[in-house]
C-alpha cells in the first residue's frame, strides 16, 4: 500500500491523525452520519495543503496584497478584467459573471470561493499533489 502524508481530520472538536488510506477509510466508517441510515445527510469534504491554515478564501489570505475591503474589491475587479482579456481564447463569450468567477477559481486566481467535494478521496488529491513534500495536510468535513 502506498502511504499518503499524514492527514488531520477535524472530527467533532478534536483532530485525528491519519497515516494511510486504509486508516482514512476506517475513520470515515466510524463517523455516524456517513452512509447507511443517514444517506439523507449531505457531507462535504475539503483538503488543504497545510494543516495549520484556517479555511480562508484566496482573497482573505495574508498574501493577498490589500489592507481594506475597498482595496480588496477593487483588486478583484482588476483581476477579473485581466482574466477576461487573457483568457479570451478559452471563453465562449456567453459565460455569466458567476461562471467566469468559477473559471477564475479553477485557474488559481484568488476568489472568495473554497472548493468542496462530496468525495472524501477526491478531497485528498489537491493537498497531496500541491505540496507533496509536506508532512501534514488537513481534511475538513462539513454536513448540510
Amino acid at each position: 500500500m502506498i502511504l499518503t502524508p499524514s492527514v488531520t481530520i477535524p472530527l467533532e472538536p478534536k483532530m485525528k491523525q491519519i497515516r494511510c488510506i486504509e486508516e482514512f477509510l476506517q475513520a470515515l466508517d466510524a463517523v455516524p452520519f456517513i452512509g447507511g441510515h443517514h444517506s439523507h445527510v449531505r457531507v462535504w469534504f475539503r483538503g488543504q495543503p497545510e494543516a495549520r491554515l484556517a479555511l480562508q478564501p484566496g482573497v482573505y489570505r495574508p498574501q493577498f496584497p490589500v489592507t481594506t475591503e475597498e482595496e480588496r474589491i477593487e483588486l478583484e475587479r482588476h483581476l477579473a478584467q485581466d482574466f477576461r482579456v487573457e483568457a479570451a481564447a478559452l471563453l465562449t463569450g456567453r459565460e455569466t459573471a458567476a461562471e467566469l468567477y468559477f473559471i477564475q477559481q479553477h485557474y488559481r486566481l484568488p476568489t472568495r470561493l473554497l472548493d468542496w467535494t462530496h468525495n472524501p478521496l477526491a478531497s485528498c488529491i489537491l493537498p497531496s499533489t500541491s505540496q507533496p513534500s509536506m508532512a501534514r495536510y488537513s481534511l475538513w468535513m462539513h454536513t448540510k
